[in-house]
């Protein structure tokens, strides 16, 4: 009938709609950071934003959080600097990326001799990440590059909580008792504690059948002049009983190893 309209329905926001409305406020944020420390607070905040195309008060609403996450600094006249814990994470995922990149050929190269698997990894949420990880063959570990597993039981977790300051290995130890994953893992955090000192002293760590019955790994650090340690490599070899020759032919590869790649991070590698 004529003089009456429809009644529109209300729209939903659906989860498409929340989820495209978050990444392009993600999107802001990404750009404005990218903006002030391109600046390093050369230009007032208004005059990045308007560069950018963002609301000014939307701008400084993102710049609020990313300062509250310490990604921004403010010098109070409205302009925005990089934050300290901008500093921190850049250092960090320089180094990390760095040493994995320059890791692989060496760790190939220690795979093909001995016949196993090497890696390199990054002590990270109180577990490890395997960046690296060359060598092929049967073998059922499981780690492939990007995953993580625990640290208290494996060679480079042992190696890396060994390299924390007390505090933070202490704080880690709290979180015990560990659970085992073979009758031969290390679980009581008196015992880690003794293991994780013996370590330190030795200045490599074993895991010796602790994750996997099988499994024998041995784990030495990476420590680069600029960064200190910045993650381990290791060797794991399932089902290979080693004499004390055959060890200590294992360790002394992986210190050499490490000191290559220290020496390439800190740039005073031969090119030849």
């Amino acid at each position: 009938m004529r003089g009456l309209s429809k009644r529109r329905r209300p729209r939903s926001i659906g989860r498409e709609n929340i989820a495209t409305a978050q990444s392009k406020s993600l999107t802001k944020a990404l750009d404005l950071l990218e903006a002030c420390v391109a600046q390093g607070g050369g230009a007032r905040l208004a005059t990045v934003a308007r560069h950018l195309d963002i609301p000014v008060p939307t701008a400084y609403r993102l710049a609020r959080t990313l300062q509250d996450r310490g990604l921004l600094a403010c010098s109070g006249r409205g302009r925005y600097f990089p934050g300290p814990r901008l500093y921190t994470l850049s250092q960090q995922l320089t180094a990390r990326t760095t040493a994995a990149g320059l890791s692989r050929p060496l760790l190939a190269k220690l795979a093909r001799r001995f016949r196993c698997i090497a890696h390199f990894g990054v002590y990270e949420e109180e577990m490890v990440t395997y960046l690296v990880r060359a060598g092929e063959g049967r073998s059922a570990i499981a780690t492939e590059e990007g995953t993580q597993l625990e640290a208290y039981c494996s060679a480079i977790g042992k190696i890396l909580l060994a390299e924390l300051g007390e505090d933070a290995r202490e704080a880690y130890l709290a979180t015990g008792p560990f659970t085992p994953l073979t009758d031969r893992t290390i679980v009581a955090p008196d015992a880690l504690r003794a293991e994780l000192r013996r370590t330190a002293a030795r200045g490599y760590a074993v895991d010796d059948r602790e994750i996997y019955d099988n499994l024998l790994c041995l784990a030495v650090p990476v420590r680069t002049r600029d960064f200190g340690v910045v993650g381990a490599i290791s060797l794991s070899m399932p089902d290979q009983p080693l004499s004390d020759a055959m060890f200590a032919a294992r360790l002394a590869a992986l210190r050499e190893a490490a000191a290559m790649l220290a020496e390439q991070f800190s740039g005073d590698a031969d090119d030849g």
